[in-house]
């Protein structure tokens, strides 16, 4: 079964291209290595704010099976 991570508010230094950016008020979950693409290289503050969800259960979907109209695209 899979553990739940929390997710976290706060400060964190990025890689941008070749310097290192800071950027405040990140949300992001423990244990994440890149941020919106950017690699991070260190958190400078943070607070918990919630933890991610687990689920267990899979949904079937099942197919549609009204036709719609050539012309104007609604269903009969």
């Amino acid at each position: 079964m899979r553990e739940r991570k929390n997710i976290l508010f706060g400060n964190l230094i990025v890689k941008d291209g070749n310097s290192k950016t800071e950027l405040k008020d990140c949300v992001f979950t423990e244990g994440d290595t890149i941020y919106k693409g950017k690699e991070i290289l260190s958190v400078l503050s943070f607070k918990i704010v919630g933890q991610t969800a687990i689920t267990n259960e899979y949904t079937e979907a099942k197919r549609n099976e009204e036709i719609r109209n050539n012309i104007t695209g609604a269903y009969e």
